[in-house]
């Protein structure tokens, strides 16, 4: 059978293994430096005996290959967004909310009087 499936980098799966498995890879990539990433990915899923295909069947599943073949540069699921660049899944980063401007403690004030009286009018 033909393999459709989207590649997946190993940056990717590295980062889906840190900022989704929560898995710590701090030792393995100091040892091995930032530049191997398939030296450390390989390492990584010796150790926690992971197999390589199927997890990356997991950070692309079937359902969303047709975006990443459509050309699109985010592909975003219920706990990540898969950044992809000409059809190869690159990166992962963790889905969060916006981030939020830090406010004085007068603004905040001033937010939340305006709030009270949205809600007591």
């Amino acid at each position: 059978m033909l393999d459709r499936s989207i590649p997946v980098t190993a940056h990717a799966v590295l980062r889906y293994m840190t900022r989704i498995m929560r898995l710590r890879l701090d030792g393995l990539e100091k040892r091995h430096g930032r530049t191997s990433n398939l030296q450390v990915l390989t390492e990584a899923a010796a150790l926690h005996r992971l197999d390589l295909p199927t997890l990356q069947r997991t950070i692309c599943p079937p359902h969303l290959e047709p975006a990443g073949r459509g050309g699109a540069c985010r592909i975003s699921t219920g706990a990540y967004s898969l950044i992809c660049d000409g059809g190869v899944v690159v990166t992962i980063v963790e889905r969060r909310q916006r981030p939020t401007k830090a406010r004085t403690e007068g603004e905040l004030r001033r937010e939340r009087g305006r709030r009270n009286r949205r809600w007591n009018a």
